[in-house]
């Protein structure tokens, strides 16, 4: 045989793995991602298939996320986002490290969503639109949407296969960087928008006074909202009525001005900045755009002062007997500040209605951190953000990150960590009572993992609920609320969310003495007044905690699908038999391309000359499908393309099929 015949079955069997990609039965059974899992658990070891999903990586033949970000931002803007990629890595390690991975050890599409939503309004006080759950679960959506409108299609595309494969840390920090770019840039046409109304040239440099008042105008749009029709004059209407509207408007200028002398002195080099963009005292629009960035990654924690004060006036009213809850009467009687209606409450997932054995409601409770944390408190910033309270219990799950290190604890090592860590109402340590121990064993035989408890769910937030009543929220049932902003709700119901004072005095039931401590909402955003001192809370009684609702119902981040032993041993048993089923179609089909091969040669009475080192030794020519010589024995030769052939330097001659 021919060494070309013999290359024709190698060829082809080393083209088996991609044959093989083209029937869905055995890509199933190789662990193609859409074939087993679904994107609503944890992974662990016992449920991971027995073929392994490894075989098969998207990863290794798609294009990487950096080369695919970088056709959505460009080289600059590559170029810019990786300053920060190092830092970025190491505020998301300590989640990365405990959040559940796929069965490849990746982030799948609804923890990347999950992590993205804390990260931003952990450091920034952003909700990102479509990164939050909405009142739905985390796989309801993908976290490539919001790239739309902001990167060409096609690379949504390529962002949404890399996805099926999943993100590990530097993917995750990029991703990160890569959404601060584009809040930059949002961040970037609204102070384009401040220069043009102010009639200042961004081709020119600005005095560090004209800065200020540069930074300032950028606030007022970022607290009152912007729209493309805003005129001069009524951005300098709204810049002279601030501190009519935010009785804090002087701390926040204040702040603004810290900010900036750090930034051109050096103290602040978030965005390395250059000090060449101040000269002769003058700052380039370079300059003021590195200004603006720090202020940016800076205002959530800023503006969450007012939140702690609003914390404090409920935490002060709250039902003795249901700790984290306030009557909805004593709510609009707390201050001028809570006004919103019932309805709107209840789609924010804030009300909660406690029920009598015949079911009706014998009390209406405002549940206090899923208020301050819903979007009644956010700013309309923009139209990829708000601006919202911050979430303290997000500071004590990472705490239990960090000490559990994975997705997945022991009830005893949640107790012991829980007991020792504070909150700014609840001292430690402390003895947590015996329905919390309880409840979390509860938890744990929910999740059948051998005595350990998902900390990435539903039932683990609810249990925080309970542990820290006025930091953690009650997580809602998915699909039992809709989260929205005043503005949403105006357009969607053509009624405004809050009520009138008449109106809350008829609620009331007559004039309600209310102390006047700040004025009415504006923009979504309350306004400054004093705080009463919060009580001081130790950890809830066994009778507290048992008071407050609680249910079994599960929601994971993420949960793999488990597999049953016969549903692998199926798929393995099809695996195999198309395996050798494709293995004899293959080798049927070398057979028929060399007996083809073979036929076409006999028969043929063609000469040709032989050579060796040297000139023509003989003729020769084919005899039943071999090249015989002039004196009839078989001797090795190699054919051109003109039947000559060329003999092999050692000399050796044997017949050629």
């Amino acid at each position: 045989m021919s060494r070309a015949q013999l290359r024709m079955p190698v060829a082809l069997a080393s083209a088996l793995p991609l044959l093989l990609m083209l029937f869905d039965p055995v890509s199933a059974a190789f662990g193609m991602p859409t074939a087993f899992w679904k994107d609503r658990g944890a992974a662990t070891a016992s449920e991971r298939p027995l073929v392994g999903a490894a075989w098969v990586r998207t990863r290794d033949v798609a294009e990487s996320l950096r080369d695919v970000l970088s056709l959505g931002l460009g080289y600059g803007a590559k170029k810019a986002t990786e300053v920060r990629l190092p830092q970025l890595k190491e505020d998301l390690r300590p989640m990365y490290a405990a959040l559940p991975k796929n069965s490849e050890g990746f982030l799948g599409q609804a923890t990347v969503r999950y992590a993205m939503h804390r990260h931003f309004s952990h450091h920034h006080g952003m909700y990102l639109k479509g990164l939050g759950p909405d009142g739905e679960v985390w796989n309801s959506s993908s976290p490539a949407e919001i790239l739309e409108d902001r990167v060409p299609s096609f690379v949504i595309a390529r962002f949404e296969q890399h996805l099926q494969s999943g993100l590990d840390l530097e993917d995750l920090a990029l991703l990160a960087a890569a959404l601060e770019h584009f809040m930059h840039m949002d961040a970037l046409e609204r102070l384009r928008a401040v220069y043009r109304l102010t009639n200042h040239s961004i081709e020119e440099a600005v005095s560090e006074h004209d800065l200020t008042g540069v930074l300032e105008r950028f606030m007022v749009l970022q607290t009152r909202g912007f729209s493309s029709g805003l005129t001069a004059e009524d951005l300098e209407m709204r810049w002279r009525t601030m501190v009519e509207a935010f009785p804090t408007w002087p701390r926040t200028q204040e702040w603004l001005r810290s900010i900036q002398e750090s930034v051109l002195n050096g103290e602040i080099k978030d965005h390395q900045y250059a000090s060449t963009t101040v000269q002769g005292g003058r700052v380039n629009f370079e300059g003021v755009t590195t200004v603006l960035e720090s202020v940016m990654d800076r205002y959530g924690r800023h503006q969450d002062s007012d939140c702690k004060v609003m914390a404090g006036q409920l935490i002060a009213k709250e039902d003795a007997t249901q700790p984290g809850r306030v009557k909805l009467s004593d709510f609009y009687q707390t201050s001028t500040n809570f006004v919103e209606k019932k309805e709107y409450l209840r789609e924010l997932g804030a009300i909660e209605e406690h029920r009598d054995a015949a079911g009706q409601v014998v009390e209406t409770y405002v549940l206090i951190p899923n208020y301050l944390q819903s979007a009644a408190n956010c700013l309309p910033s923009s139209n990829m953000y708000t601006v919202c309270c911050l979430n303290p219990c997000e500071e004590l799950l990472r705490h239990v990150e960090i000490k559990v290190g994975k997705s997945t604890a022991t009830p005893s090592d949640i107790l012991e960590i829980v007991a020792a860590l504070p909150s700014s109402t609840v001292p430690a340590p402390r003895v947590l009572p015996d329905v919390l121990m309880q409840r979390l064993r509860e938890i744990a035989v929910v999740h059948e993992l051998g005595g350990q408890v998902h900390i990435h769910g539903r039932l683990f937030s609810q249990w925080l609920h309970h542990a820290y009543p006025h930091e953690c929220p009650m997580p809602a049932k998915a699909g039992t609320t809709r989260p929205m902003t005043a503005a949403d709700w105006l357009q969607e119901t053509n009624t405004s969310s809050t009520h009138t004072q008449e109106e809350i005095d008829i609620l009331l039931g007559g004039e309600a003495t209310r102390k006047q401590q700040g004025a009415v909402l504006l923009s979504g955003r309350r306004k400054h007044v004093e705080v009463p001192a919060a009580p001081d809370v130790d950890s809830a009684s066994d009778s507290m905690c048992s008071a407050l609702p609680w249910d079994l119902d599960e929601e994971l981040v993420f949960q793999q699908e488990v597999v049953s032993t016969f549903d692998e041993l199926r798929v393995i048993g099809r695996a195999f038999a198309m395996i050798g089923a494709s293995g004899g179609l293959i080798l049927s089909l070398a057979q028929l391309v060399f007996t083809i091969s073979s036929k076409h040669g006999k028969g043929g009475d063609k000469a040709a000359a032989w050579y060796k080192p040297g000139g023509v030794v003989d003729e020769a020519k084919m005899v039943d499908g071999c090249w015989l010589m002039a004196g009839g024995n078989p001797q090795e030769v190699r054919r051109s393309s003109t039947q000559r052939g060329v003999v092999p330097q050692h000399g050796n001659r044997r017949a050629m099929h």
